[in-house]
């Protein structure tokens, strides 16, 4: 006799079709593909492209206002030392053997002047940020301070006969004062139209004295003995002071054609000499 009613037994689920050339589970991958890759390397150095100029023209930027500022304090101690030697700034000391000492050098009360007053504590302040050689630190040693520095509008005679009817002759003081040694020297309170007569600005040694450092004096019309070129490191600019103390920065063109020092002898900012 057959029971009515369900199977006791339960009846079981059929598992699914396995499709033929698929996994059982997708595995997650998380590694970026070749061309991910590329995409993003390219974006970096696009952006590395853009940025990278902007940030080289900050840090000139900063520089560039350091020098100035180096380049005031410089122009501050020339007139304590002015006031300290009744109304003159020694420019060059030349001796008869041929050498010379430069302002630096009397700021900082070395060689000849040793034993004075020191106006100056460091001898970094007479550098620009931007010279080759401003990192060169025993280069810029108070005590070792001589010719280098920011250059020093030096007399050329050339310029006397153009500029005669302009100039007080007694705007130099030249004074010998022994057989083996004589300076020149500038009267800072007679000096014609002080606010458009540069005074200290950037140079370079011509000849490669100091490896390109800056040299302490530098003349409008010529760049013989120890008269450097004007240095345009700022993106083809240089810095300066004029008599009066005030500051700008000017391009080869502005500073030929502005002051009534016309200058004429200059170095790009890669070194490269050319004249007007």
């Amino acid at each position: 006799m057959k029971r009515s009613g369900t199977s006791r037994t339960s009846k079981l689920p059929k598992a699914p079709k396995r499709i033929t050339g698929m996994p059982m589970m997708l595995r997650k991958n998380n590694a970026f593909t070749l061309v991910e890759l590329l995409v993003v390397i390219a974006i970096i150095t696009i952006l590395a492209g853009l940025l990278l100029p902007v940030l080289a023209r900050s840090v000139d930027a900063a520089r560039q206002v350091s020098c100035m500022s180096n380049q005031k304090q410089v122009y501050a101690a020339c007139m304590m030392y002015v006031d300290d030697f009744n109304g003159e700034m020694v420019q060059q000391m030349t001796f008869s053997n041929g050498t010379c000492q430069l302002y630096p050098a009397f700021l900082c009360a070395n060689y000849a002047s040793a034993g004075g007053t020191r106006y100056v504590d460091d001898g970094r302040l007479f550098c620009c940020p931007s010279n080759k050689r401003y990192g060169d630190r025993s280069f810029w040693l108070i005590n070792n301070i001589g010719n280098q520095g920011y250059g020093m509008y030096g007399w050329d005679y050339g310029e006397q006969q153009s500029l005669a009817s302009k100039w007080s002759q007694s705007r130099f003081d030249f004074v010998i004062a022994k057989p083996n040694w004589s300076y020149t020297a500038w009267k800072v309170n007679q000096a014609y139209a002080p606010s458009r007569t540069v005074m200290l600005i950037d140079t370079m040694a011509t000849h490669n004295w100091f490896g390109g450092a800056a040299v302490g004096s530098f003349r409008s019309l010529w760049t013989a003995g120890w008269g450097g070129r004007i240095h345009l490191l700022h993106y083809e600019r240089a810095n300066h002071v004029y008599f009066d103390g005030h500051a700008a920065s000017l391009n080869a063109i502005g500073l030929y054609s502005t002051p009534l020092n016309h200058c004429a002898y200059f170095y790009s900012s890669n070194g490269a000499p050319f004249n007007f």
